[in-house]
């Protein structure tokens, strides 16, 4: 059998919550969709880096803010099928 298999170094996903509980969404072009998207912020991992690093990085240089309190939610894989990137 043949398989196609994107290998990926793993990423961090932020979900921003403000104190009124608002999530902070950015909007970024997605050329797979050919469209703009809403989405939380997340970004590829440095090597080296930590899930909690790449995560306050992702957010200042999407956003421009910070957080005060950080809480772990979850790690996912995105799309087993075919994408080896683990999300935290």
């Amino acid at each position: 059998m043949d398989r196609a298999i994107v290998r990926h170094g793993g990423s961090a996903v932020v979900m921003p919550v403000d104190d009124r509980k608002r999530v902070l969404l950015v909007r970024q072009y997605r050329l797979p969709a050919n469209k703009a998207l809403w989405e939380v912020p997340a970004g590829r991992l440095d090597p080296g880096e930590s899930p909690l690093q790449a995560a306050k990085r992702e957010l200042r240089e999407e956003t421009g803010i910070t957080a005060r309190k950080w809480t772990r939610l979850a790690e996912f894989w995105a799309s087993p099928g075919f994408l080896a990137e683990k999300m935290t």
